[in-house]
């Protein structure tokens, strides 16, 4: 209520204004202060819990699902290398190294013949090893994509999980029990016990 208005309103009410008088003013003062609450609102405003799915007008990002009003367009859309799930309108990705979206999980996917690993699919041949892909004749050990040597002489020559067999580097299973650690794979030691235990740090 602007101070005019107060002091007009101050005024009816402490004179001999009749009471009819004094409601009309009261009243239209209310509704002007109605009206300018609606009006701090803004046009355009969003009621809440709801937005505004791609391809619609916008002017604000927080109006959009996808939280994102492309300037240039003036409507709502998914930054570069997103995509809009169609149920949702929320933007996805970006997907992972050979990853495709599919719109009907709203999910980024590996395709068919190839294997999750993380956040990127790996081809048939290639080990997945937390998270990469070793590339073929390469294997995950300790963590890491490792390359055996192409001759042997001990089983600490090869990756871990593989033993030198005939001087070349193996899929290594631990024998049920051992005499001595050679006979153990790589990164394992015969334990009192005669078997084959991991190898401690």
């Amino acid at each position: 209520m602007t101070e005019p208005r107060f002091e007009e309103l101050s005024k009816a009410l402490t004179t001999t204004t009749s009471r009819r008088q004094a409601m009309k003013i009261f009243g239209a003062t209310a509704i002007g202060g109605v009206m300018s609450l609606v009006g701090a609102g803004g046009a355009g405003a969003i009621a809440p819990g709801r937005c505004r799915k791609g391809g619609t007008t916008c002017r604000q990002n927080l109006e959009c699902c996808s939280n994102f009003c492309d300037p240039s367009t003036g409507r709502c859309a998914c930054p570069s290398g997103t995509f809009e799930c169609p149920s949702s309108g929320i933007c996805v990705g970006p997907c992972g190294p050979g990853q495709v979206f599919n719109p009907t999980t709203c999910a980024c996917e590996c395709p068919a013949g190839t294997t999750t690993c993380g956040q990127t699919c790996c081809t048939t041949g290639q080990t997945c090893c937390s998270g990469t892909c070793c590339p073929r004749g390469q294997v995950c050990a300790n963590g890491a994509c490792c390359i055996n040597p192409l001759t042997c002489t001990t089983n600490s020559d090869c990756c871990t999980s593989y033993r030198c067999v005939k001087g070349l580097c193996q899929p290594c299973t631990n024998p049920p029990t051992c005499k001595s650690s050679a006979e153990c794979c790589s990164g394992y030691v015969c334990a009192q016990g005669g078997i084959c235990t991991p190898a401690l740090a």
